[in-house]
């Protein structure tokens, strides 16, 4: 079991607890709120009697003692720009927690492309993991993500999305792929109106 520590402990991790016990050995618990940290302890010491509590500004030092710090939260690109850009940890000891059921093959793109990829890989007799891809629009590096079942597979590329929030998701969801932060347009004009639709977490150039 790869050793860890737990950073996000709200809901997310609620939900999934019983599954991240079984995979993995919690060395360290964090979150920003530090009530949750010993919410925890309290609920599962079955699970956590040896595990310690570990505050925020401690976490980069901590990180050289375990294989990773494992994300456990659905907002995991906000947590890790923190982790990275604010307390100067490297992605490379950043994971985010994803529950997978393990034996069966998943698609996520959002109406499965990456399944009908798949399957021409398959007629073309070509491997995963010689295939290098660009991802135009990446958007989440997981969810609704063309790329990610390939990346499962063994292949790797780029991944290009003008959000912040998806360049450090990906910065610790997909650690061989390279990603450039920016949109791209066939316009030439140098501010074009750009439009970033909230709730569907969706992007566009205005035509």
């Amino acid at each position: 079991m790869k050793r860890v520590i737990l950073y996000g402990l709200g809901k997310f991790f609620q939900k999934y607890y019983q599954h991240i016990f079984s995979q993995y050995e919690v060395v360290g618990l964090s979150d920003r709120e530090e009530g949750k940290v010993f919410a925890v302890l309290h609920a599962y010491p079955n699970h956590l009697f040896n595990t310690r509590a570990i505050k925020v500004h401690e976490l980069k030092k901590e990180a050289e003692n375990c294989d990773y710090i494992l994300i456990t939260a659905g907002n995991y690109g906000v947590l890790a720009k923190y982790l990275i850009k604010s307390l100067g940890i490297k992605a490379t000891k950043i994971k985010a927690y994803q529950f997978d059921t393990v034996g069966c093959m998943h698609f996520y793109g959002e109406h499965n492309e990456d399944a009908v990829i798949c399957l021409l890989l398959i007629k073309y007799g070509i491997k995963p993991e010689e295939v290098t891809y660009l991802d135009i629009g990446s958007n989440n590096p997981i969810n609704c993500n063309n790329s990610y079942c390939l990346y499962r597979l063994g292949a790797s590329g780029c991944l290009i999305d003008p959000l912040e929030e998806f360049q450090y998701a990906s910065m610790v969801t997909r650690h061989r792929d390279s990603f450039i932060r920016a949109a791209v347009s066939d316009k030439t004009e140098e501010s074009p109106k750009f439009f970033w639709f909230i709730i569907l977490i969706l992007v566009s150039f205005f035509a």
